[in-house]
């Protein structure tokens, strides 16, 4: 009657803040594979964001995340493992910066970070909005369908773009 798998030890259940982020995009993720958005999710900033890899790059992704107080995120990471190579790649957006905004439907005054994050592999160009895991579930909700509407415009207008540098 003895049952190896009922001996071993059971891995312990993640913490609960991690288990909200973990319920909270969940359905996110079930949406963007379903959609070929991207073949997997990657967890993020510990747990607290999302990256979906590009298949452009293994360095080229998209990434949702509820981190900081009161900061939700969507956005492009650019992460080579070639320092120059990504700051090349994110120069050339950059100088497209008005162009890219003004394609991107991102709703009224959206708050846009392009960020070099100088000395590391990593850009960043984002859009923030308030938002926390904390907050109402009606309000999660609305977070969830905003990183939805974004994700693909987004991918829409960068793909080509980073395409487009990668083939230089």
């Amino acid at each position: 009657g003895w049952d190896k798998d009922i001996t071993l030890p059971t891995d312990p259940p993640p913490p609960p803040l991690a288990q909200k982020h973990q319920d909270f995009y969940q359905p996110l993720i079930e949406v963007l594979l379903q959609a070929r958005f991207a073949d997997s999710a990657i967890q993020y900033y510990g747990y607290t964001g999302r990256l979906f890899r590009s298949d452009l790059h293994t360095g080229v992704g998209y990434a949702v995340s509820l981190y900081w107080r009161n900061s939700a995120w969507v956005s492009l990471h650019i992460q080579t493992e070639d320092n120059e190579f990504t700051e090349r790649i994110f120069d050339e957006l950059q100088a497209n910066r008005r162009d890219i905004e003004s394609e991107i439907d991102a709703g009224p005054n959206p708050e846009w970070h392009w960020l070099r994050h100088d000395g590391y592999t990593l850009c960043t160009i984002s859009i923030r909005t308030d938002g926390s895991i904390d907050d109402p579930p009606e309000k999660l909700d609305q977070l969830r369908s905003w990183m939805l509407d974004l994700l693909p415009k987004f991918k829409e207008v960068f793909d080509p773009l980073v395409e487009e540098i990668l083939n230089r």
